[in-house]
């Protein structure tokens, strides 16, 4: 008992496969897919499907409010591109001290690295079940300078020879010059 399959759909598609399948779809493809179905005895039935093929969307991008190297302690906002309702969001790095926030299922957030170093971010969406590549934004953190405190007391009276002078030295005319 051989029951013979004819199907149909767009793009002149067409296979005798009960259960076709077609590789490396693309968006296209969509539309109406129809099936005859012969018995050995020659009855026919009829049926139709519709396919939706959802398209991987396509890579989206970070924008910073910030330079691509930061001091440690400041954050930065990164806006990825937002696209429409019943899309997830997907925000990744591969270290943990990069500072992203705990809520990371909004195409914006603001991170706020813990480690000075070099961070690599990265955004994808996912859409109707389909996941968009990565884009990436690369980020250095510096510590910033050390602070020096020399802790070196004069009065006017008092002679000192060979004191560093820092950028972040003071001088108070009623208490003498601080360094």
């Amino acid at each position: 008992n051989m029951n013979v399959f004819t199907w149909s759909g767009p793009n002149n598609f067409s296979s005798m496969s009960p259960n076709p399948v077609i590789a490396n779809s693309t968006t296209n493809m969509s539309g109406e897919y129809t099936v005859t179905v012969t018995s050995t005895d020659g009855c026919t039935t009829t049926q139709s499907v519709t396919v939706a093929i959802n398209g991987v969307p396509s890579q989206p991008s970070i924008q910073a409010d910030c330079e691509t190297s930061i001091c440690l302690g400041e954050s930065c906002l990164f806006i990825g591109t937002a696209y429409t309702s019943n899309t997830t969001y997907l925000w990744n790095t591969e270290n943990e001290d990069a500072g992203l926030p705990d809520n990371i299922e909004n195409n914006e957030i603001v991170i706020t690295p813990r480690e000075a170093g070099i961070y690599e971010y990265q955004y994808a969406v996912e859409l109707d079940g389909c996941q968009s590549s990565f884009a990436t934004y690369t980020l250095s953190v510096d510590a910033g300078p050390e602070a020096i405190d020399d802790n070196v007391q004069t009065n006017y009276q008092d002679v000192k020879e060979n004191i560093s002078v820092l950028s972040n030295d003071v001088f108070n005319p009623e208490l003498g010059m601080q360094v």
